[in-house]
């Protein structure tokens, strides 16, 4: 290669496009000189943005998008039937299990008393859990204490 080939070859992207009529670039060459950049269409020209502040949008609109999802200061959102129906039948089952929690113990409260030998006429007498607590209430306890004497 001489030395004109060599300067050629340094600046021929930026300078000139080539274009060949066989494809491979043979002895017809036609080159031609970029004079100017294409001109920019008007689509891209009105929406340009630096990808700087494209990437600054998107991450304004996702840090916002998440701030509404995780704020703790927004108020709790509200309860959907769906929710609002299985939360009831939690409550009414705990109820349930509650009230024959009770049952349960009155009757076995109830068989107790019977068992040891009560008078009927306390058996038949309204239970309550205090008959069965280790320390009752100071009135309850009077209480119990007037009816034994009267009883006996």
């Amino acid at each position: 290669m001489d030395s004109a080939a060599r300067a050629s070859l340094a600046g021929f992207v930026s300078t000139s496009v080539l274009t060949s009529s066989d494809g491979l670039f043979g002895d017809n060459v036609e080159e031609k000189r970029v004079t100017e950049a294409p001109a920019p269409r008007p689509e891209d020209t009105a929406g340009y943005k630096p990808l700087y502040e494209q990437l600054q949008e998107r991450k304004e609109q996702k840090d916002s998008e998440w701030k509404e999802k995780n704020n703790p200061f927004a108020p709790p959102k509200g309860v959907d039937e769906e929710e609002f129906e299985y939360i009831q039948d939690l409550e009414s089952k705990r109820e349930d299990v509650e009230r024959k929690r009770q049952a349960q113990h009155e009757e076995d409260l109830a068989q107790f008393l019977v068992a040891r030998g009560a008078p009927k006429s306390t058996v038949s007498a309204q239970l309550s859990s205090q008959h069965l607590l280790k320390y009752p209430v100071k009135n309850e306890l009077e209480g119990l204490l007037q009816k034994r004497r009267r009883n006996h």
